[in-house]
């Protein structure tokens, strides 16, 4: 007679409730894996999320720095403008320091915008020795105590770098020269070099060698090991509130993208230098610089600008460089132009506009043109990211005709 399986029996195997039971486990198990790794996760979330806002605190405060000097500048120059408003050579030359802060300001955003990419240099002719000695201008209003001295070598050649980007990192290499001598009657050297070789790095050796822009102070120094950390990201001595430890992290990255290499010199008690080693440009130096201006009557340029001041101020920049101006509206009667200055800007929807006009009639006619980011123009052209001056678009005008052909339409 037949029997119904029955759930006790042991035959060796496991019976139908032991089965249901490691079932049960087995989901439970399962589930509590499960709420772990959701709670692992967002730990690690809460994790990721606390080094972000730590990095963005970081940053926001070396921003928050770099403006500082930058308004501090202003500050200097705009005090001085007050004591010197009756004698016009010295408001001059003090207006010339407050675009060059201006500048700065406007590299500080560009360089926050960039940071955490790689980008290509902005490349543009730098003379070591026009660069230091308006350095040394800008700063030395902003620290009376200190005594700045140039050093530019013999022979400095030029060199192909980002102006602005250049300029603002020797400006926060100076300003952590002056912080290591707050308190003490203090020097500080600027200083520029010719070298073929950099010390202890046989790999780098560009055709037209290096010039070795430094930062010298008398202050407290640093020993070996915080020398070997002082470029890292986020490091620092200064107090709390004082310092980012950005400075030196993106002078260092600057060096680097240029195809350079920045080097720390220090000792306790006997001063620091910061040396910047970027790729010299001989060819550029034996050229000679482009004439400052066009003898009357010059090449014609055609601008394009909606904004009746900023029109006005490119205007009379390039009517101080010779060039016969006319509007974009009435050039299509005039003589034919050698250059085209437009603004390709967002908010300047003509420019573009004006571009596929003039290069559809001109397609090699060069264009020096105001934008809101890096770009490129067919062709001889040269971009300038705004906010930039009147007078450095009309010296980059100057510098692209002058590679061409002009005076093609001198006898007009």
């Amino acid at each position: 007679m037949a029997h119904a399986p029955d759930d006790n029996a042991s035959g060796g195997g496991a019976t139908n409730h032991e089965i249901q039971a490691l079932r049960q486990a087995n989901a439970a198990l399962e589930a509590q894996l499960a709420a772990a790794r959701a709670e692992c996760t967002r730990c690690q979330m809460a994790r990721i999320g606390s080094q972000r806002l730590e990095t963005l605190g970081h940053l926001a405060g070396g921003m928050a720095h770099d403006f500082s000097n930058v308004l501090q500048a202003v500050m200097a120059v705009a005090s001085l403008l007050k004591r010197h408003a009756h004698e016009p050579e010295r408001v001059l030359r003090q207006v010339a320091m407050l675009e060059k802060a201006a500048a700065r300001g406007a590299a500080v955003t560009d360089r926050l915008l960039a940071y955490g990419r790689t980008r290509e240099i902005a490349t543009d002719l730098v003379d070591p020795k026009v660069l230091l000695p308006h350095l040394c201008d800008s700063l030395q209003p902003t620290m009376p105590e200190m005594t700045i001295a140039v050093d530019v070598g013999p022979g400095v050649p030029h060199l192909k770098t980002d102006p602005n980007q250049l300029e603002m990192t020797l400006i926060n290499l100076a300003n952590n020269a002056r912080d290591s001598m707050i308190g003490e009657p203090g020097r500080m050297t600027l200083a520029a070099h010719w070298t073929q070789t950099v010390p202890l790095r046989p790999d780098l050796v560009p055709a037209d060698g290096f010039v070795c822009f430094a930062v010298r102070d008398t202050g407290i120094g640093m020993d070996a090991q915080t020398a070997a950390q002082a470029a890292e990201p986020f490091f620092t001595t200064k107090p709390q509130g004082k310092g980012t430890g950005l400075g030196l992290a993106l002078a260092s990255r600057f060096c680097r993208e240029s195809g350079g290499i920045l080097t720390i010199d220090s000792t306790v008690g006997g001063g620091t230098t910061i040396r910047m080693y970027l790729p010299a440009n001989t060819d550029l130096a034996r050229t000679g610089p482009v004439a400052s201006r066009f003898a009357i009557p010059g090449p014609v340029a055609i601008l394009q600008q909606i904004e009746p001041v900023v029109r006005d101020g490119l205007r009379a920049a390039l009517l101080a460089r010779g060039f016969r101006v006319l509007d974009a509206a009435d050039a299509g009667t005039g003589p034919a132009p050698d250059l085209l200055v437009v603004d390709l800007s967002a908010d300047q929807p003509a420019g573009a506009e004006v571009l596929r006009l003039w290069r559809g009639r001109l397609p090699e006619l060069p264009v020096a043109a105001l934008a809101d980011r890096d770009q490129t123009v067919p062709g001889a052209s040269v971009i300038l990211v705004k906010p930039a001056s009147p007078s450095d678009l009309a010296e980059a005008a100057v510098h692209l005709v002058s590679q061409g052909a002009w005076p093609r339409n001198a006898g007009e």
